[in-house]
């Protein structure tokens, strides 16, 4: 991936860097870079390093290149085990542009198997620059994976911008929106419905002086004998005048199964007692409806329904170098589907296990290059276990 730099702002900051400026804005003697002209089609373009902009010491933590805090805010895309993919920056500056302006817009190099980049336009752009004064902006957000899969947006940095802005998170594919003050992380699947990807699922909307009629600060569901308990907490509550809890089997279509008046109360309980049948994963989200018809959205939880196969898996040894010996407690599926990931996501290795007495496999790892991998074992009702082990 790029580190990418644009008058005082860092995104992808390298091991060991922060993002703040004056500490990952140094380049080291040796490393390669790139620079984007802002008018490299002249054919004049150049740039030109001063003596005066080496240092013979450690980076010092100055404000060499702009403002300590600044209107911005960072979006990192990552597994949901919170390994790093990608990261963009929205800033707001005095010469920032709804349209795509080389001079302050850091375009996207990353061509990787996950991308997460700002749009303008059909410009693809790493650290986007809006205009400094807020009302009603939207920054486009593209999402794209070689593989499908879960993942997971963060949001960061936005101290700089007033309380008085809102924030909100658009999924367009399932029609939900999320208030990032209350919520800075939101996990998406990327399926084969190819809308799930791309440049028309994200946005993120900036509102001056017009916060959300809730917050939804929790969500969670369990199961109690044969019935899923939903929960969930809000704030800011005056102008609400119902919940409706709804339900998908896939984590993308949802049907609303129940409702309830809106109280004063911050928190809410409601039971489903018809679980569809045959089904693994049931999710649940909660909707809520203002007394002047304005809607909003949870995050979506899920609840496993069917007992697990499988168990505790244990791997050794780890590192490993030519065999990896895997075993497993409780087997009683008749099948279990074995992959080995990296740590994008990315199917490396997959195995069709067909036993129901085997509790131990050993499979060659000497084709695998060297770094972390994600082992996956999944039984006959779609039930999951993952285990991290290191290729030396």
């Amino acid at each position: 991936n790029y580190t990418t730099y644009s008058s005082g702002t860092l995104a992808n900051a390298a091991s060991g860097y922060t993002n703040l400026a004056g500490n990952g804005d140094w380049i080291a003697s040796g490393q390669a870079f790139f620079v984007q002209a802002a008018n490299a089609a002249s054919g004049t373009a150049s740039v030109t390093f001063q003596e005066s902009d080496k240092i013979s010491s450690v980076p010092p933590n100055t404000q060499y290149f702009g403002a300590a805090i600044e209107k911005m805010l960072r979006v990192g895309l990552k597994t949901t085990t919170n390994t790093n993919l990608d990261e963009i920056v929205v800033r707001f500056r005095a010469n920032g542009s709804p349209v795509y302006n080389a001079a302050i817009d850091a375009t996207s190099l990353n061509t990787g198997s996950q991308v997460l980049a700002a749009l303008k336009g059909k410009n693809r752009i790493a650290i986007a620059t809006l205009p400094q004064t807020i009302t009603n902006d939207t920054a486009q957000l593209a999402v794209t994976s070689s593989t499908i899969g879960s993942y997971r947006l963060v949001f960061s940095d936005y101290a700089g911008l007033d309380n008085s802005i809102s924030i909100v998170l658009r999924d367009k594919f399932l029609q939900t929106t999320q208030d990032i003050r209350s919520n800075q992380q939101y996990d998406f699947k990327i399926t084969n419905d190819t809308a799930s990807q791309g440049s028309n699922r994200f946005d993120v909307i900036f509102t001056a002086g017009n916060p959300l009629p809730v917050s939804f600060t929790n969500i969670g569901v369990s199961k109690v004998n044969n019935s899923a308990i939903v929960k969930w907490q809000v704030a800011n509550v005056a102008t609400i005048a119902s919940y409706s809890v709804e339900r998908s089997i896939d984590g993308n279509k949802f049907v609303g199964i129940a409702t309830t008046q809106a109280t004063k109360a911050t928190s809410y309980s409601v039971a489903d007692n018809q679980l569809p049948a045959g089904v693994n994963t049931v999710y649940y989200r909660i909707k809520s409806i203002g007394v002047d018809g304005a809607v909003s959205y949870s995050s979506i939880a899920s609840l496993i329904t069917q007992n697990s196969a499988v168990n505790t898996i244990a791997i050794y040894p780890d590192p490993v170098k030519e065999s990896l010996n895997i075993s497993w407690m409780n087997a009683t599926s008749v099948t279990y589907k074995l992959r080995v990931l990296s740590v994008a996501g990315k199917e490396v290795m997959s195995k069709q296990v067909a036993s129901t007495n085997l509790t131990k496999l050993s499979i060659p790892a000497t084709s695998l290059a060297s770094g972390v991998y994600m082992l996956e074992l999944t039984d006959e009702h779609g039930n999951k276990q993952q285990q991290k082990f290191v290729k030396e």
